[in-house]
């Protein structure tokens, strides 16, 4: 890493029949293992693998065989690093010394990654429980999809052969590839996503990747876990990657993508709804403003908690005046890591799990911010946009960018809902910083 930040060294949770694999240090005390340069997130453990051992780096015995790994325990801190779970791939592991429940926690585990530990273990505790693919055990619900499904039999081998890596792990999704498909397993808290990312694919197939199995799958205690696979498009540059103009282009490409898809699908948004797309208009956005405010209050300054009063009566005026306008299919997380590209670099957007039909200027706003703070360009994509998906949306374009933070605001406050305690902090502060947003784009 650049600067003098010295390289983070997540710790890795091995867990084999129950048991935490441990590392045995020079000072003869066991600790979970850590891995040189990794962040804990799953796509970057096999890289950091690889640069570990190319740099002749001397890896604990936990994390030399092949591993699958499930989710962040914990992300981390100024005062302690992060914690992932993870799981054999097919052959056992081998450790120095091993933890069971009930005993005392390895050296140098923190409070928050020690309590989320054992709630992972025993896919419950305080607040809402792990779901099944960030648990023990989640290597055969996968491999238990892959064979079940015509389309993906054969890709996932149970015993550690060539198959489909694991690119995205959390307590929300689990996300696994291969050279032509990739698979993706949701909270059940949104069962909707397969079926409504099967409606665009036929609706607008030439911006979202075909589906090519779509359902749930039941774990052994009798929970639905919902699943899609869909065929695997091109990654997207690095977001540090390309100059201005590069990321403005692929910005302007992405409006247009959505716009293509928003006019499909606008005699279908009844179809979409029953599939599972939320209902989030002006009006039941309005009927949840109460909430957020008195969720966000304590974690604002005391000056602008004080402002929420006259906060709330400028968002419901934008909204009254958003309720005329039409409605569209909006995706809600579009930044350019949701917009990959086919063979042709034709813009493909993916990750359906928060799709809802509301207004047209909330994607818009996530992509506009995706470019350098510069007025001019923001007002040249958004009449492109504009032009894009038809000059009745204009009004709805321009009110709904006015009140687009707080609708993010209220996504992770339900995102927040749903994630394990020890997880949910995180999300609580991204809620404030979206009113934080909104005061702002209020003029307040």
């Amino acid at each position: 890493m650049s600067g003098g930040t010295a390289s983070p060294e997540a710790l890795v949770a091995v867990v084999q029949d129950g048991r935490v694999a441990l590392a045995v240090g020079d000072d003869g005390v066991p600790r979970l293992p850590a891995l040189p340069g990794w962040d804990g997130r799953a796509w970057r453990y096999g890289a950091a693998v690889a640069d570990a051992e190319a740099a002749g780096r001397a890896l604990p015995p936990a994390l030399t065989a092949p591993l699958t790994h499930l989710a962040p325990l914990d992300f981390g801190g100024d005062d302690r690093p992060p914690v992932a779970l993870a799981e054999p791939r097919g052959s056992a592991v081998a450790a120095e010394a091993w933890w069971e429940p009930g005993e005392p926690f390895p050296a140098g585990l923190s409070e928050p990654a020690a309590r989320a530990l054992v709630a992972a273990l025993a896919g419950e505790g305080e607040g809402p429980a792990w779901p099944p693919f960030a648990r023990p055990g989640a290597t055969a619900l996968l491999a238990a999809v892959a064979t079940e499904e015509p389309d993906l039999r054969g890709r996932f081998p149970a015993d550690g052969g060539d198959g489909m890596e694991q690119v995205q792990g959390w307590a929300l999704s689990s996300v696994w590839r291969d050279a032509d498909v990739v698979l993706k397993l949701t909270h059940p808290a949104w069962p909707g996503e397969p079926a409504v990312t099967r409606l665009l694919a036929e609706l607008a197939p030439g911006v979202v990747p075909a589906v090519v199995a779509a359902g749930s799958a039941r774990t052994s205690a009798g929970e639905r876990v919902p699943y899609l696979a869909q065929r695997r498009v091109v990654d997207p540059p690095e977001p540090e990657d390309g100059d201005g103009e590069a990321r403005r282009e692929r910005v302007l490409r992405a409006l247009e993508a959505l716009a293509e898809l928003q006019r499909a699908s606008a005699r279908r948004l009844d179809d979409l709804t029953a599939a599972g797309a939320a209902p989030r208009g002006p009006e039941a956005t309005a009927d949840r403003l109460e909430g957020l405010w008195a969720h966000v209050r304590p974690r604002l300054d005391p000056e602008r908690a004080a402002l929420l009063p006259e906060l709330d009566a400028r968002v419901r005026a934008v909204l009254r005046e958003l309720a005329s306008a039409p409605p569209v299919l909006v995706h809600g997380d579009l930044h350019l890591g949701n917009v990959l590209a086919d063979e042709a670099g034709r813009p493909q957007l993916i990750d359906w799990t928060d799709a809802a039909v509301a207004w047209p200027g909330v994607d818009a706003y996530l992509l506009l911010h995706e470019v350098p703070a510069d007025g001019h360009v923001r007002d040249r994509l958004t009449a492109a946009y504009v032009g894009a998906l038809g000059p009745e949306h204009e009004a709805g374009v321009r009110l709904g960018l006015e009140v687009a933070p707080v609708y993010r605001a209220l996504s992770y406050l339900a995102i927040g809902a749903f994630l394990p305690r020890t997880l949910a902090a995180a999300f609580g502060g991204t809620v404030a910083r979206f009113v934080e947003r909104q005061l702002e784009a209020s003029g307040l």
